[in-house]
């Protein structure tokens, strides 16, 4: 499994990377969450970040979901999801990279 950076250490490596203190790298980190926070929620637009991937916003249909240990069944509604989706340039670029 690999591991996951902390939001401290993202700031942290940001702000090796642009040349400026912690603080200024954190408040540049959280702008940019805030707005890809905005787009996705308020107004369930998708974007692409970078070459990674694309975010998009989808509407999932409503489901019924067994309970565990018993014969019930739960409907979830209809509501909105965040899916994923990774750059195939990204995902061959990844492929390449050697398991440590």
């Amino acid at each position: 499994m690999t591991k996951v950076m902390k939001t401290g250490e993202l700031v942290t490596k940001l702000a090796e990377n642009m040349g400026t203190t912690k603080k200024e790298a954190r408040e540049t980190l959280d702008v940019v969450f805030k707005t890809l926070e905005d787009s996705l929620f308020a107004e369930q637009e998708g974007f692409k970040l970078g070459g990674i991937g694309t975010f998009k916003v989808e509407v999932l249909a409503e489901r019924e979901y067994p309970v565990p240990n018993s014969d019930e069944k739960v409907t979830k509604p209809e509501r909105y999801g965040v899916k994923f989706k990774v750059n195939s340039a990204f995902r061959k670029d990844l492929e390449q990279v050697k398991v440590k």
